[in-house]
């Protein structure tokens, strides 16, 4: 049996599935945030003065969750299909409120 604290960090918003290696670009203003969710152990890249970029593993549900949460702070960079899959749902939201 795996330790509950591993599986539960692991369990973005308590999803099962797939995990991924995912890297998200956020806006310095919600790393409190991503602290928050993702614990202290990855390490921190500053691509420009406004942003921080870090990897992370999360299960492919969760991330998508997350990145329709923080629309205005975080961007997926990678994996590259999850990023087309976030661009999907968010060309379908915008036809749903257009």
């Amino acid at each position: 049996m795996e330790d509950a604290y591993v599986y539960a960090n692991n369990k973005l918003f308590m999803f099962s599935g797939e995990m991924i290696k995912a890297t998200i670009k956020c806006k310095k203003r919600v790393l409190d945030s991503m602290v928050d969710i993702f614990g202290t152990d990855f390490i921190l890249f500053t691509p420009d003065p406004e942003h921080y970029e870090f990897t992370v593993e999360v299960n492919r549900n969760g991330i998508l969750c997350l990145a329709q949460q923080y629309l205005d702070a975080i961007e997926i960079t990678y994996p590259e299909d999850v990023r087309k899959e976030m661009k999907s749902r968010l060309e379908t939201a915008l036809e749903v409120y257009s």
